[in-house]
This record gives C-alpha cells, structure tokens and sequence, in this order.
C-alpha cells in the first residue's frame, strides 16, 4: 500500500468567499474597544498601538492568483515525518495579523490539532509566507486580525 499525502487548504478564505464584506460594528464603536472585548481583556496581542481590525470592509488576501498560491503551498508545507509515520492527521488553527504593509506577524495556534509537530509546521508555513495585499478600512490599509485553517490529511491508495 503507497501512501499519498494531500494537503487540504481553505482557499476560500483567500480567493472570494469574503470580498468586500462589511463592517459589524457601529461606526462609533472604536477598533481598540473591538479587541480588548475579543481578546476578553487578556493581555495585548503586541505592542503597536495602532487598532487591530477584525472585520474590515476588504479583508486581506493573499498576493497573486490562486496557482501561485497552490505553488507556494506545495513548495513550502511540509508535513512532519513522525506524523506521517504514526498516521497523525489534523487541523491547526492559525490566527496572525496581517499589518499595513502586508507582513504577517504575531502567529499563533488559536486551535491545535492535539499533534505538536502539526502545529509547529502550521505556524513555521505561515510565518513563511510573503506579504500579503492589506485589510481595507475607508480606502486605507489597516492591521487586520486574521484566521487560517490548516488541514494536513493522508491518504492511503491501495495498488
């Protein structure tokens, strides 16, 4: 029996399923009152003191079209050795900040997949990845809160 690793990926999340949403706040309802009820007044995600949206009226995507990505995907994650010697399969959830200029900082696992090394490689292919077209907020770019899953998956042919 061959194995055959897929790599399962939302592309979703950056290729149309959110374009041009809206914002869900009141206008008079301040970005920085947003993330400090989010965050359920844990301690800042950084020390920039500008606002982190969490919904922007564009959201960010990323750069280029979805081949590129797909490349950029094949080429860069890896899925760990042990967890595809033991048959470990799941999904990370990653949660970063895309800021003004398109970095991706501040990664996190928001959910883990219960697997250490799938959640290690998560977090390693995201802070991997290039700048990225920003949040949009009245026509200006904006920092802007962001979630990613991550599926890693195997698939066993039988020849």
């Amino acid at each position: 029996m061959r194995k055959f690793i897929f790599i399962v990926f939302i592309t979703n999340l950056f290729f149309g399923a959110y374009g041009n949403t809206h914002t869900y706040y009141n206008k008079g309802t301040s970005p920085t009152e947003i993330n400090i009820i989010a965050n359920n007044n844990e301690e800042p995600i950084d020390d920039n003191k500008e606002p982190i949206y969490f919904f922007a009226e564009v959201i960010p995507s990323y750069v280029g079209e979805q081949e590129e990505f797909n490349n950029f995907f094949a080429k860069n994650l890896n899925y760990p050795l042990k967890a595809i010697e033991s048959g470990i399969q799941g999904t990370v959830l990653i949660n970063f900040i895309v800021e003004k200029d398109g970095r991706i900082t501040n990664v996190k696992v928001q959910k883990s997949s219960q697997n250490e090394d799938l959640d290690k490689e998560a977090v390693r292919f995201i802070k991997s990845m290039p700048k990225w077209n920003p949040g949009m907020q009245e026509r200006k770019p904006v920092r802007t809160s962001f979630m990613l899953p991550l599926r890693f998956s195997l698939k066993h042919n039988k020849k």
